[in-house]
């Protein structure tokens, strides 16, 4: 996940799943890191029931065994000891949570994430249904479905009266700009973040402007019942909208053609990886070169998102445009076809993008296609729904609600300890940075000078724990009994707080509008080499919450290896590109610092690593290890610059060596640690995650790496060539 834009309030319902600009992220970790889910409001709460009429047998197994996911259980509550650590250590260690059924109402359950989720979110429930500042009245407002279902289709109807009346050049582009200012994107997509040359924001234009998850799923090769299903959907709304049943008919058939012909323009994920995009350009360069290829005003465009009219005449290079090999084929087409052509593709985008906000009827017919897509035959509760949503794209104004709440909580416990749980982060964070620096420095592949540098940067590496330190004031009206317009509103200023970026370094503490203190999440901002942890973050199982006088070896394998991780991108095969433009200056910029003998021996050893995870299969399918590279190299490091952070941390304290030292104590790491990835999924979305997912699953995410890795070997006696211990030596290996 890194910090790419979702559609209005309704995230996994268009995109491709992948990173945002390859060499310009934030790296998040994100519980199952960026799987797009195909879901009416919230891209993290996808829900599913196994069987018809299993509903109340389903509600009350979970409920009996709740305690089962909620992530603060006893390790040893998760464990299946009939399953030999040595043959498969994902299912010794999950196995008693696995052989759980999936809550009904979800189609996935990470265990450490999701379970902190739950027990976040019935706290912040019982809150919000109450408080008077923002956060509660927007919540109460989601909550009033009277209100949404008394509105009806009215306050749609402005938006398929704009769709309707787009036949000229000016008024489409018009109508393609209010998609897009909604944060709802047609024919492509857009982002901010820093450019890959310098700390300065800039805009980014990417291939985009789908429903379903992937492009791949409209090709003739695909199954062709994820079209159908689509098409089905498409016509079932237009008909609730008052469209005629011919009409209906027509709308399906041209979203489907046009989206199709979309798809066939896109870049695979191999040719994203091969294809350069153009250099930085200015707003007129591209408006003008692109303007020139088709008939699209992007002069126009760009004014109606927001940008600054000084900007679009001046001759700064604040635009990247990505996919240039798309864009070609988009100009050509968009200036091969009338405007009207596209009347119904923009009343779907419309559609698409505030159906989660209209009544009982829409989401019916939404949650149809979910259930042909991925088997799923149940929504969530109300205030799930509108909890998450206001999360995801108002983090800081919940966020702020949830951090008081910890506050307080923290006095009462913890009187005596000055910074509470967060200064307990800090330790942990302090102790994982000092023994990357001393893995680091004993990297014998690295030259001498590469691994000086790569000192320097781990030592200016910025920590952020908790939150934003200021909460900005929301920059509309909130209406008491208004979700829609408020659900509107948001979308722009989500808008205008990105466009107003363009042109600005941030500071290095800035969080961003991705995640807040609320998030269940992890995030390394790869050019302002800073780390973020958010309060949701400090509890159990990622960090404990009492015995402040010591860092226990749970605190390390869980929290700790999730920091390490994050860390460790800093320094992987797209962080190695980013170096200190100036030695007095943190903004990182593309810069090679590693030497040429240094990278041959790093691309050698990231082969042997892609290869190994590739020899893994899930449902018969092989992982694709060069596209969940990143990630495994991340994985690898931050085991290893946990483990041993862990071994150092009572040395440097003065606690008795052998005490912690233990096997005892090694086997609570690895199995805290493997225990993070503790997952259980339907059959379909483990399908869908080997296509978006840059991650490997994750039973192969802990095997591959603790079978590599000697020490885990040696904690548990595992004989050399078992399935938990290859022995591949240093050369497949990083960290």
């Amino acid at each position: 996940m890194r910090g790419e834009q979702e559609p209005l309030l309704q995230p996994g319902r268009s995109g491709e799943g992948r990173a945002r600009p390859r060499l310009t992220r934030r790296v998040c970790l994100d519980a199952l890191g960026g799987v797009i889910m195909v879901a009416f409001v919230c891209s993290l709460l996808i829900w599913h029931m196994r069987e018809e009429g299993t509903e109340k047998q389903l509600l009350k197994a979970w409920h009996e065994k709740k305690n089962m996911f909620l992530g603060n259980e006893e390790s040893s509550d998760l464990v299946n000891s009939k399953v030999a650590p040595c043959d498969d250590f994902y299912q010794y260690a999950c196995g008693a949570f696995l052989e759980q059924s999936l809550p009904p109402d979800h189609d996935e359950w990470l265990y450490a994430f999701d379970g902190a989720k739950a027990r976040i979110a019935d706290r912040m429930h019982e809150v919000l249904s109450s408080v008077d500042d923002d956060a509660g009245v927007l919540f109460r407002s989601c909550m009033d479905q009277k209100a949404i279902e008394a509105a009806g289709i009215v306050p749609m109807r402005p938006y398929m009266t704009l769709a309707a009346r787009a036949t000229t050049n000016a008024s489409f582009v018009s109508a393609v700009a209010k998609l897009h200012s909604m944060n709802s994107k047609a024919f492509f997509e857009w982002s901010v973040g820093a450019d890959a040359d310098s700390a300065t924001q800039v805009l980014y234009l990417e291939q985009g402007g789908l429903t379903l998850p992937h492009y791949r799923y409209y090709l003739p090769h695909s199954n062709s019942t994820y079209v159908a299903s689509l098409k089905k959907l498409v016509q079932k709304v237009m008909g609730l909208l008052g469209f005629s049943a011919r009409d209906a008919a027509r709308a399906a058939k041209s979203v489907i053609e046009i989206e199709t012909h979309l798809a066939t323009f896109h870049l695979s994920s191999a040719q994203e990886e091969t294809v350069n995009s153009l250099p930085p350009l200015s707003f007129h360069q591209v408006a003008t070169g692109m303007s020139d290829a088709g008939g699209f005003d992007w002069f126009s465009f760009f004014k109606g998102i927001g940008i600054d009219p000084t900007l679009l005449s001046s001759q700064e290079k604040l635009v990247r445009v990505l996919d240039v090999a798309y864009f070609q084929k988009l100009a050509a087409f968009l200036a091969a076809k009338p405007p009207a052509y596209f009347r119904w593709y923009l009343t779907w985008k419309f559609q698409d993008a505030l159906i989660g906000h209209l009544g009982h009827v829409f989401q019916t017919a939404d949650l149809h296609f979910r259930h042909e897509l991925y088997g799923i035959q149940k929504d969530p509760p109300r205030w799930k729904i509108c909890l998450h949503t206001l999360n995801l794209f108002l983090p800081d104004t919940v966020g702020a609600v949830y951090r008081n709440i910890l506050d307080k909580a923290a006095r009462r416990s913890h009187p005596d300890e000055p910074g509470g749980v967060e200064a307990r982060a800090k330790w942990l964070l302090s102790e994982l940075k000092l023994q990357f620096t001393d893995i680091i420095a004993k990297s014998a592949w690295m030259s001498p000078s590469s691994r000086q540098v790569a000192s320097t940067k781990l030592a200016d590496m910025k920590m952020e724990v908790g939150g934003p330190d200021y909460i900005a004031p929301l920059d509309f009206q909130v209406e008491k009994d208004g979700w829609f317009n408020n659900s509107v509103n948001i979308a722009h200023s989500l808008i205008t707080h990105q466009v107003g970026k363009v042109g600005t370094v941030l500071a290095r503490s800035d969080w961003g509008k991705e995640l807040g203190p609320m998030s269940v999440n992890a995030f390394y901002n790869i050019h302002s080499n800073a780390l973020f942890i958010p309060a949701a973050m400090l509890q159990r199982p990622f960090l404990s919450t009492e015995g402040f006088g010591h860092l226990s070896p749970e605190d390390f394998g869980s929290l700790g290896g999730l920091a390490g991780h994050e860390m460790s991108h800093g320094f992987d095969n797209v962080g190695r590109m980013f170096g200190p433009d100036n030695p007095h200056l943190p903004e990182m910029v593309i810069k090679s610092w590693w030497d040429p003998k240094t990278v041959a021996e790093y691309k050698r050893r990231a082969n042997c690593v892609s290869g190994y995870y590739s020899t893994y299969h899930q449902d018969g399918k092989a992982v694709p290890g060069n596209k969940t590279l990143e990630e495994d190299l991340a994985d690898m490091g931050g085991l290893h610059i946990a483990y041993s952070a862990m071994l150092a941390h009572r040395r440097r304290h003065g606690e008795p060596a052998g005490e912690f030292h233990s096997q005892d104590a090694r086997k609570a790491f690895f199995t805290t640690w493997a225990q993070t990835w503790c997952h259980l999924a339907t059959p379909l979305m483990r399908t869908n995650a080997l296509i978006t997912n840059p991650h490997a699953p994750p039973s192969i995410r802990v095997n591959a790496a603790l079978s590599q890795f000697t020490p885990f070997a040696e904690a548990f006696e595992c004989k050399p060539q078992t399935p938990m211990h290859k022995n591949l030596g240093d050369e497949c290996s990083i960290w």
